[in-house]
């Protein structure tokens, strides 16, 4: 019960501050391989857990809702398990009904991502492929729903401002 009540640290990166999220791509369990490169125009969100994290475990029933309400064209959500057994990530998938991408975490993919030194870590990257949230520790499923709303509310903005350039 006391993982429950810790509360994420927010770093909240500014629209014209963000930086490029590290290339990822994955053999997951359950979709193939994925890669960022193949989510650009969507809002991606990369969640680094395990099994036996119990604020992870608090997280994928969210994770699970989110990709329910969005579209793939919109959202996509992947999970990089950091566990040694993938038989008991595959097994706790199915006992979830998890229904997004899972990996296997690899030292090259932490170090891509700075060395994550707590799970679960969270970040967000926009529909241009840069980080625009970064959660360590237990986040609610509304503060994901909130960043996904903004940044998709970003992409519409910039693209009425390209068109009406185009105009100009």
């Amino acid at each position: 019960m006391v993982w429950a009540i810790i509360l994420s640290v927010v770093t909240c990166v500014p629209q014209n501050a963000r930086i490029k999220s590290p290339e990822l791509k994955v053999n997951t369990f359950n979709a193939g391989s994925v890669s960022l490169a193949q989510q650009k125009g969507k809002v991606v969100i990369v969640d680094f857990w395990a099994t036996w994290c119990p604020p992870c475990r608090l997280e994928i029933p969210g994770f699970i809702d989110i990709k329910k309400r969005y579209p793939d064209s919109l959202v996509q959500i992947i999970g990089i398990a950091l566990e040694r057994n993938p038989n008991r990530v595959q097994d706790f998938m199915e006992k979830m009904g998890i229904n997004y991408p899972i990996a296997m975490g690899t030292r090259e993919i932490v170090s891509k991502f700075g060395n994550i030194q707590a799970i679960p870590t969270t970040f967000v990257i926009d529909t241009e492929g840069r980080i625009c949230q970064r959660y360590v520790g237990y986040t609610p499923k509304d503060r994901f729903i909130q960043d996904i709303e903004r940044a998709l509310k970003e992409r519409k903005n910039t693209g009425k401002r390209a068109s009406k350039g185009a105009k100009d």
